[in-house]
């Protein structure tokens, strides 16, 4: 029998976890006919020590979590194609102090982590060193204890904010 003082600390207790889906369509964008991003990825919601304390259930937390990364461009313009699939780095933070409930979330392929194929002509090469734009969204107002489900667009240069769209299912916490 393992006495309590020898028994290890319990993990930390995720607060609660979502989905967050990142999807980028351009057409006609920097000598590109098309342009498609695709995230998608599980979350989980860690509780912040070092970031101060509010009311008990309240506070800041850490976002942490993984996902799958694709991507898919063509340029007549060029002779170009590009595809890739890689796993995904999913950050971020949220808070749920004083009234003010954000979250902001954002995904960037992990270097090295998958395969870019990319063609012109007479030659095609594969590469794991693909240079991925990231996207981070932010959420304001989110019900971090109920959940629920939201969609923004991010902020930044016109044609890519309205290009992406992001959508967070943020599940509800347990009781």
């Amino acid at each position: 029998m393992t006495s309590c003082e020898q028994m290890p600390e319990p993990p930390q207790k995720n607060r609660g976890d979502g989905s967050i889906t990142f999807h980028t369509q351009l057409k006609y964008f920097n000598g590109l006919d098309k342009y498609d991003r695709f995230v998608k990825g599980d979350f989980d919601l860690v509780s912040d020590p070092t970031a101060g304390v509010g009311a008990p259930g309240r506070g800041m937390f850490r976002i942490k979590g993984t996902g799958v990364f694709t991507q898919h461009s063509e340029s007549t313009q060029y002779h170009t194609k590009n595809k890739c699939e890689a796993q995904a780095d999913i950050s971020g933070h949220a808070s749920d102090m004083m009234g003010s409930r954000m979250l902001e979330i954002g995904s960037n392929m992990i270097n090295g982590s998958g395969d870019c194929v990319m063609e012109s002509p007479g030659r095609v090469y594969h590469s794991s060193n693909y240079q991925d734009p990231g996207t981070v969204c932010k959420f304001p107002d989110v019900d971090l204890v109920n959940g629920g489900d939201y969609t923004v667009h991010p902020e930044g240069e016109p044609v890519w904010s309205a290009g992406t769209e992001c959508i967070l299912q943020l599940r509800p916490r347990p009781k």
